[in-house]
Order: structure tokens, then C-alpha cells, then sequence
């Protein structure tokens, strides 16, 4: 598998805590949380695919790289989510899931990391992804945030501190 976790977007193993208390007062509006398809949208190392998972969810995960599915089955083991269920896709370009085939779309890092029109965007196309009367469960980032990408912030540099922050890349302090 050949993870090497100092250089991986993914390092990350535990999921935000009230990400996880969301996605369990969602399944438990459900009688039979395996019925119930969720999506993890840039599921990145897996911890909130697990969650999912672990919540008894019909779990998937979308995310842009192989190294996402690398990282989680070495945070997880490779049983929590059978290899089909995962998938590499820009559904951007050509999502590969029909409209309204999730019950519940969990995005967390993802839309937070992007401009307001890229994450207009994204939801364009998650949405129609979503069943009527489904949950998403995402974090944003409002224009009040100094990491919000702005012309005025492209001006003074915000943008690639940004960028980099949301790679993971960014150690604060004096950068």
C-alpha cells in the first residue's frame, strides 16, 4: 500500500466531534440506518467515512485521489468499507452517481476549503445527488473568515496562505 503519511493530505485519523454528533441525530431520524445511503464527500483519510460506517449507514466515499482510499484503509484496515463503495471521481466533470441516490451527503473540508463561487459550484452538483427531504452535513466558510478567498484577499496574499492551509501545508505562526 505504501502510505507515507508525512507527505499525505490525509493524515488525519479522528473525526471532528460534532461532525459525528450531526451525522448520529441524522441516523437516528432512520428505524434502519443500513437502508440509508451516505455519501462522504472528500472523504480524504477515511475518519468520517468511518463514522458513517460505524453509525450502521450504506456508506460510500467520493474523493480525487487514489492516495484517500490508500490512507483510510491504513487508518482502518481495509474491511470498514468494501473497496467498490469507494471511488475516485470529479463530479465536476462527470459524476457517477444518479440524481437523488443518497439519502444523507456529508462534506467536511471540502466546500470549507473553496471560493464562493467554486463552492456554488459543488453544490450545484452534490444536490441533485441528495434525495428530496435528504441531510447535508457540511462545514463552510463565510466572507467574515480571513481565509475567505476575496478579490481582496487575492490581493494581499490570503488566497495561497489558504490553499495551503486547507493542504495541510500551512504551520501558522510566522508564515
Amino acid at each position: 500500500m505504501g502510505v507515507n503519511l508525512k507527505r499525505s493530505n490525509y493524515a488525519y485519523k479522528y473525526p471532528f466531534e460534532r461532525i459525528a454528533s450531526y451525522a448520529a441525530a441524522v441516523a437516528s431520524k432512520y428505524a434502519d440506518p443500513s437502508l440509508v445511503k451516505a455519501l462522504d464527500f472528500g472523504f480524504g483519510g477515511g475518519r468520517h467515512l468511518k463514522v458513517l460506517s460505524d453509525l450502521g449507514y450504506n456508506t460510500y466515499g467520493i474523493d480525487v485521489t487514489e492516495d484517500a482510499i490508500d490512507t483510510a484503509y491504513y487508518n482502518f484496515g481495509e474491511n470498514f468499507i468494501p473497496r467498490e463503495k469507494l471511488s475516485i471521481d470529479n463530479i465536476m466533470e462527470h459524476p457517477i452517481y444518479p440524481e437523488g441516490y443518497f439519502d444523507v451527503i456529508l462534506s467536511v473540508g471540502v466546500l470549507w476549503a473553496l471560493g464562493y463561487e467554486q463552492m456554488l459550484a459543488f453544490l450545484d452538483r452534490l444536490i441533485p445527488l441528495m434525495k428530496e427531504n435528504g441531510y447535508l452535513i457540511a462545514n463552510f466558510r463565510t466572507k467574515f473568515d480571513d481565509l475567505y478567498v476575496s478579490d481582496s484577499n487575492k490581493a494581499h496574499g490570503k488566497e495561497d496562505r489558504k490553499h495551503r492551509m486547507a493542504l495541510g501545508e500551512w504551520g501558522g505562526g510566522g508564515e
